[in-house]
């Protein structure tokens, strides 16, 4: 499908929040609401018993998981991957928020071409049509930092196109800062878990997630390492096509 012809891709309807406080207050104030739900029921739980209260405590340990989760999709940006990184953690979650958690990953809506386009231009100098000789503006995946593409180069190869959202180095900027304080203050109010290290984990890792030629790099290094073996495939990177924001592979 050629992206002359394209008309009407997926639209988001519900913009993420961007500034200082659309990235701070909503999160903390569903953090805190369920910290106080939390409270009341250990509260409960001290008065009859836990047994008397193991449904009820499943039930808020749900609610609770699908709770962030809602707030996840509604803020976007570095939030989703968090909880896509603590679903991953059965070793020191709840079943509850692992399964729950996990579902992130199918929820992430997609943005408007119209916001994708200019990116991709910009990122590469040139027109779609310069750089692809196809390109499908209906994504076919869309995650917590980049959506991706189908398209074709004029070698008649096909491809994957990463792109970066518009304005996603300041999200995770300003969602580094939040789960920093978040954490941090959660260290001095409960012992349960200590989402510190995870949070350090994060800190370390997050600016090279938004550095396409960090990854694309990395993929070719994990290629060279894999490269005798017939049973692992790591998509060829196209560098003609691909920039800080903007990645190019083989599709597979």
């Amino acid at each position: 499908m050629s992206a002359m012809n394209a008309v009407n891709a997926p639209v988001l309807t519900r913009r993420p929040p961007t500034g200082r406080l659309g990235r701070t207050v909503p999160i903390a104030a569903t953090i805190i609401r369920l910290w106080l739900e939390w409270r009341w029921l250990r509260i409960k739980r001290w008065v009859f018993g836990v047994e008397a209260m193991r449904v009820a405590t499943h039930r808020y340990h749900l609610h609770a998981a699908a709770a962030v989760v809602r707030r996840a999709i509604r803020q976007q940006g570095l939030i989703i991957k968090t909880c896509q990184f603590l679903g991953s953690r059965a070793d020191i979650l709840m079943d509850e928020y692992v399964r729950t958690l996990s579902l992130v990953h199918d929820q992430v809506p997609p943005r408007p071409w119209a916001e994708m386009r200019p990116i991709i231009e910009r990122e590469l100098g040139m027109t779609i049509e310069e750089a692809y000789a196809e390109f499908d503006p209906n994504p076919i995946a869309a995650a917590s930092l980049a959506q991706v593409y189908r398209a074709r180069l004029h070698d008649g190869t096909s491809v994957a196109v990463k792109v970066q959202y518009p304005g996603i180095e300041e999200i995770v900027a300003s969602d580094l800062r939040n789960i920093r304080l978040l954490a941090d203050t959660w260290a001095k109010l409960e012992t349960v878990i200590d989402f510190r290290p995870v949070v350090t984990e994060m800190e370390s890792n997050a600016p090279e997630e938004v550095d396409f030629v960090h990854e694309g790099h990395a993929a070719e290094e994990i290629a060279a390492i894999f490269g005798d073996r017939e049973d692992v495939v790591v998509p060829r990177i196209h560098w003609e096509r691909s920039a800080r924001r903007v990645l190019t592979m083989d599709f597979i």
